[in-house]
């Protein structure tokens, strides 16, 4: 779930049995720690989310359920998106070995 208005942005999902430890990475260097229970992982961290801070007066700038809503309120999620694809991951075996280091998400997830 994307972060907005100030919110925590939280990332969730299954893991591999080996994976032991997972750091979500932040735009700004910002590490958080995920809880890995039964290789599954869930991770919040704080992500300034640009795309968003206005969020809510563009959505209200538009008549609810309007073509021109619709289309604002695709706009803010694909924007979203794409900045969502800037958070990081790192993903660690038992002995430490890095598993996985790269993007948390594609733009299409």
């Amino acid at each position: 779930m994307p972060a907005y208005n100030g919110r925590p942005a939280w990332l969730l999902g299954a893991l591999t049995r080996e994976a032991t430890r997972l750091e979500l990475v932040g735009n700004d260097g910002t590490v958080a720690e995920a809880d890995i229970v039964d290789g599954t992982f869930a991770a919040e961290i704080t992500v300034d989310m640009a795309s968003l801070r206005e969020a809510k007066g563009r959505l209200e700038s538009h008549e609810p359920g309007s073509d021109e809503g619709r289309a604002e309120f695709e706009r803010l999620m694909a924007d979203s998106r794409t900045e969502m694809t800037q958070l990081k991951v790192r993903v660690y075996d038992g002995t430490g070995a890095l598993l996985y280091d790269g993007a948390a998400i594609d733009a299409t997830d």
